[in-house]
């Protein structure tokens, strides 16, 4: 079997205590032909230093260094200067088992697919939390994804084809710290009809409380909420599948809800306009939607009323 190269992208800021894990996960694959791209992403501590070491000992490794930009940009970094067939993500603070590209690259080949999907665990600094999938592991056409909304979120459980980026220019909105990787999935998968999903956890992910996802700002939602009203126009005008849309409907309920749950002062204001065709789809024509709609407007004004009596 001919052996691709594959480039593995690894965007870095600021995580000396989890970057040798990282590295040293990707170092030990069993598929040996890869190009390791660490992207310095403007880190402060001893991230730079450490890149340029890892690369003056393994000939695969290519350094980039350059201005904080965040995650998307640090992806898009590595993919300029990408030259692999296939591409991969790893984020600096995860590690993946050793079998995860071999496997990966291994499945694309013989069953003539652009992407490979696996799965993940979640882990902490004091366990890991084990997830049941449902699913078998074989081809999946994407027509059939309406039961299979998280298959199409996130980058570094993926093994993409790189003639996907180099045709359709597909890009990680810059500025964009949520939902970035959907705005990439989605648009993927508008031009591919199957993909390959391998039922095995190759990706263990370490949940930090001072992680993006934990440190959310008003205009960081203002930003992804631009970045997905652009995301269903591309939808809409490249003809996609009706389930992604079923599926982009989700994504956007719970982006819509960060205004509220991931604030320390809620913008009720912002809550109700966003994606407004959500508030009769979800939250007004059942029962159930009636009793999420006052909760959240409840906690909302709860969260207002408390912050304006301690002088938040």
């Amino acid at each position: 079997m001919i052996k691709p190269l594959i480039s593995i992208i690894i965007p870095i800021y600021d995580v000396e205590r989890f970057l040798d894990r990282c590295i040293q996960s990707v170092l030990k694959q069993t598929y040996t032909n890869i190009e390791i791209i660490l992207v310095d992403d403007g880190s402060h501590d001893n991230c730079p230093q450490m890149c340029d070491k890892y690369a003056l000992n393994d000939k695969r490794i290519k350094v980039i260094h350059k201005k904080n930009g965040g995650l998307s940009s640090a992806r898009n970094a590595g993919l300029k200067i990408a030259t692999g067939e296939w591409i991969g993500f790893v984020d600096s603070d995860d590690w993946i088992e050793p079998n995860t590209y071999e496997e990966a690259i291994t499945a694309a080949l013989e069953n003539t697919v652009d992407v490979v999907q696996w799965n993940l665990i979640p882990f902490d600094d004091t366990h890991e939390k084990q997830i049941q999938y449902l699913y078998e592991s074989g081809i999946y056409k994407i027509k059939e994804l309406n039961t299979m909304h998280w298959i199409l979120n996130t980058a570094y459980t993926k093994l993409y084809a790189k003639h996907l980026f180099d045709e359709y220019q597909f890009q990680y909105p810059d500025g964009v710290s949520i939902i970035e990787d959907i705005c990439v999935s989605y648009r993927v998968f508008c031009k591919i009809s199957k993909l390959y999903f391998i039922n095995k956890t190759f990706y263990h992910y370490y949940h930090r409380t001072d992680s993006i996802l934990h440190t959310i700002k008003e205009n960081e939602i203002d930003k992804a909420v631009f970045a997905m009203n652009e995301l269903s126009d591309y939808l809409r005008q490249n003809k996609a599948q009706c389930n992604l849309f079923d599926s982009l409907a989700e994504r956007k309920k719970e982006l819509k809800s960060r205004y509220i749950l991931n604030l320390d002062n809620p913008n009720l204001s912002k809550w109700r306009k966003t994606f407004p065709e959500l508030n009769s789809f979800y939250f007004k024509t059942t029962k159930m939607g009636k009793v999420i709609m006052f909760h959240l407007d409840w906690l909302a004004k709860w969260k207002i009323k408390y912050n304006k009596k301690h002088n938040k």
